[in-house]
């Protein structure tokens, strides 16, 4: 039986993309304790939702596509490459966009050859 059968693909609607700068921004700077700055400095992130859209378009140029996304894991990807995971490249890559995309396009190459769990 496939592991993750139940994966919700998200996407950042645009009414929800101020909070999502806000709490990708916290991840970023290690702000999880009220009153105790972070420790690193936060990014405003103004270009957070066409990065978004940006990265989007790679993983479906990259070949997952909307079918992938919804699959079971027998036939498509077990983690989607959706808006949390692109934010977590992005997070590792301080943002840098190129490098992020890279790792997107990376990652969907890599389950490909590898597909499973």
């Amino acid at each position: 039986s496939a592991m993750f059968v139940h994966t919700q693909i998200h996407h950042v609607a645009d009414a929800c993309l101020e909070w999502w700068r806000e709490v990708v921004g916290q991840i970023y700077e290690v702000d999880f304790e009220p009153g105790v700055q972070g420790s690193v400095p936060r990014p405003l992130l103004p270009e957070m939702g066409s990065w978004l859209r940006s990265m989007r378009a790679d993983a479906l140029r990259a070949g997952q596509s909307e079918v992938d996304l919804a699959s079971d894991c027998g036939v498509g990807f077990c983690e989607p490459v959706d808006d949390i995971w692109s934010s977590r490249a992005l997070i590792a890559t301080d943002f840098d966009v190129a490098k992020a995309s890279h790792i997107v396009r990376s990652y969907i190459d890599w389950r490909r050859q590898h597909p499973g769990f």
